[in-house]
């Protein structure tokens, strides 16, 4: 900062956790059953595919009816921690309308005060990997 320096350049709010380090995704994709597939979700797709949407077909009525046809996809939220918040609430719908379709999430841990809470409720599981887990996961730099 003392080299004039933006503070806000020093917290990457904005870099989710696969972009800090994408060794994380190919970790990630280790727990996965070889008839599983993972699909890291873009922040455009946690509305839709996120909750299982597939697609939009117009019924007799007229009317736009979603349609869902995943059965072995696994969904990997990363959002940046300035949208983990967003992230996390569409999770939660997400959970609430198809509680079949499995998710992983994976955000830094910072802002948690807008997002943890929600997220602990709503987790089956919920655990955090200190800087340094492994080198080739997470470094001790990133």
């Amino acid at each position: 900062m003392m080299q004039g320096q933006a503070m806000l350049s020093f917290v990457p709010l904005h870099l989710s956790g696969l972009d800090r380090h994408p060794g994380v995704l190919q970790w990630v994709q280790l727990w996965l059953l070889p008839s599983q597939s993972l699909h890291p979700l873009s922040p455009l797709e946690w509305f839709d595919l996120g909750h299982g949407i597939t697609s939009w077909e117009t019924t007799l009525d007229g009317l736009p009816s979603p349609v869902s046809s995943l059965s072995d996809t696994v969904f990997l939220w990363s959002p940046p921690p300035a949208a983990a918040n967003i992230a996390v609430e569409q999770l939660s719908f997400s959970r609430l309308k198809r509680p079949h379709l499995p998710h992983i999430m994976i955000v830094p841990r910072l802002m948690t005060h807008l997002w943890r809470k929600q997220l602990f409720k709503i987790a089956d599981l919920v655990f955090t990997l200190p800087a340094g887990f492994r080198d080739a996961v997470w470094p001790y730099y990133v």
